[in-house]
């Protein structure tokens, strides 16, 4: 009985290793360049400066804005960019085309900002004429209705929607309550 058993043992451990030994493994492709090379200049570099003596944090030359032009963009979609808080206020189940008007009221061609949008700026905005947080669209996969009131709307009570502070934070608040809205342009 014994020996029935080890060689059953031996057996299975034999045909996992056959199993593993068989099992595909992943291939890799090489690294490509991309299929249509862009050419990207920087166009004011700044001027050589000569440093003398130790160089240390405190006698660095003055820091000096790069600008790179023709820089490429994924085809068909512009960059927007946070421009301000509405000095309107509103619930959070006005609606995007309500939010939309009162952007375009204040800061002509801008629309709601996505939250992505109004926290990944280039210059912040003087957010002052507005109120401390602003209504900003979810734009993140896995968000349910409860968070963006309904869709922008609904005003349930306890339903939530997501809304920046004039620092950056995002806040869920609740949708029945009335603040600005974040508005983005274009960034040209």
């Amino acid at each position: 009985m014994q020996r029935l058993i080890v060689g059953a043992v031996v057996l299975v451990a034999l045909a996992a290793a056959v199993a593993w030994q068989s099992t595909p493994t992943a291939q890799f492709a090489e690294p490509r360049p991309p299929a249509t090379p862009w050419l990207s200049y920087i166009v004011n570099w700044p001027e050589t400066q000569d440093v003398s003596g130790t160089v240390s944090v405190d006698n660095l030359p003055a820091v000096q804005a790069v600008e790179i032009v023709n820089w490429p963009q994924p085809a068909g979609t512009a960059r927007f960019q946070l421009v301000g808080f509405t000095t309107t206020t509103m619930n959070g189940g006005s609606g995007v085309f309500t939010f939309t008007a009162a952007c375009q009221a204040e800061f002509p061609g801008s629309r709601m900002c996505t939250i992505t949008e109004a926290t990944r700026i280039t210059e912040i905005p003087d957010l002052s004429n507005g109120t401390y947080l602003a209504w900003a669209d979810t734009d993140e996969p896995g968000f349910s209705s409860t968070e963006s009131c309904g869709g922008w709307g609904a005003t349930y009570q306890g339903w939530t929607g997501t809304a920046i502070s004039e620092l950056g934070r995002r806040h869920f608040v609740l949708c029945e309550e009335s603040w600005s809205v974040a508005c983005c342009a274009p960034v040209e």
